[in-house]
């Protein structure tokens, strides 16, 4: 079927409105749902299935065209880009097209339908094939109280499409189907009829659902197909867009439920679609999985996590809180609570980064563990190293980021500070409240600390110092201004 598509059929996507019921100035088309821009949806969905496509585009057109672009699966495919000037509706944008068409056929869908499935497309495709229509679409039942979808009236004598602007009473008490906005027509049909559509109706505008009445007319063949209504729903606000996403991310939580993975609270789990996840793998309450995220097998996320754009391998346990971006964490690492790692960071087989630890641009290498309120930026850190409590690596002189080397098998003691850039050797130990500026070589033992004076009996001497001075600042006379003396004297 799909080979037979892409011999056959050539899509027109419809993406040059300007989405004015989001309210936000913005085409809706980048709005993203599970982490991908929506008009990435059909467009994916098209180039799966091998159809090429032309994207009709008006409406802060760059931005379209760049993510589109950006986003193509292969170098072989062509992306075609046609500008609608003024948009003057569905049927003029479909008319703008018509010089790029090559194919017997022409699918024709929104830019904002993005849960559309392939056998949606086929279904829709073989019925018009089987038919030999000059013009099919999809159809759908709708249950809601609004009248955002054009109804389908059809009796023995017509069918046609009566858009929202133009509904009556007939049509408001109508118990019709939903107009998809689906279609596939003969090439040679639009070309025949597309410039013959007219703006006689409530918005003035040329629609596309004039060709279903003109084929009619004609006594051209005209066929329809079902689609659920949760394939079809198209999104012009974000109540509608909010309702797409969690549809779609329950499908995405499915999927990795039949593949073995395990959501302790489902409906409170964000899940974008490019999220990979492996077998024996638990991800915990409130947790987000964002990007290109990959989780190994056997690892478990813990509540109120998240992670985004980073690689987990196996046997890897993230407590809860903890927040990894751009990140690669290494077998039977543990990471958290309330840990930060970004920003290219690495932790390797075996380490630790514990509670209240930020690493960025960081190397921690196998078995070296961080447990405690520390911040490790720009820095490589050997095997079996110990970072202790509080360890603050000052890596920016207000100018420039500088690096940090600690080789294998250092003990780093709690509350220092080490000034990049700085090298501390294998085996090495660095004194607890330590300050460190300078290169530690192999098996040194560095202590930089300030001495410390114990000056006895002079706890009372000093209390009396400081009760005299409050005194002195309390019995201070504070200048009148003018206006407090000119005041006082009336």
């Amino acid at each position: 079927m799909t080979k037979t598509l892409s011999n056959k059929l050539q899509a027109v996507v419809l993406a040059a409105g300007k989405s004015s019921r989001f309210k936000t100035g913005n085409t809706k088309l980048v709005e993203k749902i599970c982490g991908k821009e929506m008009i990435l949806f059909p467009t994916n969905l098209l180039w799966q299935m091998g159809i090429e496509s032309i994207f009709v585009v008006g409406y802060q057109k760059e931005i379209i065209e760049k993510i589109v672009s950006e986003n193509k699966k292969s170098s072989d495919y062509t992306v075609n880009f046609v500008h609608q000037k003024e948009q003057l509706g569905t049927g003029h944008a479909v008319a703008c097209t018509k010089d790029l068409w090559d194919k017997d056929h022409i699918l024709i869908l929104n830019g904002d339908v993005p849960l559309v499935t392939n056998e949606t497309i086929e279904s829709l495709y073989k019925r018009h094939i089987e038919s030999n229509a000059a013009i099919s679409f999809v159809v759908s039942h709708y249950i809601g109280t609004d009248h955002a979808y054009g109804r389908v009236i059809q009796d023995e004598k017509s069918i046609r499409i009566v858009e929202a602007k133009d509904f009556n009473e007939t049509v408001y008490d109508s118990k019709c189907c939903i107009n998809a906005g689906i279609y596939i027509a003969k090439t040679k049909f639009l070309q025949d009829c597309i410039n013959n559509i007219t703006t006689q109706n409530a918005a003035q505008e040329f629609y596309l659902t004039s060709l279903v009445e003109m084929a009619y007319e004609k006594k051209l063949k005209v066929v329809t197909s079902y689609a659920p209504f949760d394939q079809i729903r198209g999104v012009n606000n974000f109540e509608e867009l909010w309702a797409v996403e969690q549809i779609k991310r329950s499908e995405l939580i499915k999927h990795w439920m039949h593949n073995g993975v395990r959501f302790d609270l489902a409906q409170k789990i964000h899940l974008d679609v490019d999220v990979q996840i492996d077998t024996g793998s638990t991800i915990g309450s409130g947790v987000h999985l964002l990007g290109n995220t990959k989780i190994g097998k056997n690892c478990h996320v813990r509540k109120f996590s998240t992670i985004e754009n980073s690689t987990l391998e196996q046997d890897v346990e993230i407590l809860p809180n903890t927040i990894i971006r751009d990140s690669y964490i290494c077998k039977n690492a543990k990471i958290g609570p309330f840990a930060h790692v970004r920003n290219n960071s690495t932790i390797e087989q075996n380490a630790v980064i514990g509670n209240f630890v930020e690493v960025k641009k960081t190397t921690v290498g196998k078995n070296s563990s961080a447990k405690h309120l520390s911040y490790l930026g720009d820095t490589v850190i050997g095997k079996q190293v110990n970072i202790g409590a509080g360890v603050i690596i000052c890596n920016y002189d207000g100018f420039k980021k500088h690096p940090t080397i600690i080789k294998d098998n250092a003990y780093i003691g709690s509350n220092n500070t080490i000034i990049a850039p700085v090298n501390i050797g294998k085996n090495t130990f660095t004194a607890a409240g330590s300050t460190i500026t300078q290169d530690i070589p192999d098996n040194s033992f560095a202590i930089a600390r300030a001495k410390q004076i114990n000056k006895e009996n002079y706890v009372k001497k000093l209390l009396d110092k400081l009760q005299a001075r409050s005194k002195q600042i309390n019995n201070k006379v504070i200048p009148q201004t003018n206006s407090e003396q000119s005041q006082k004297e009336l």
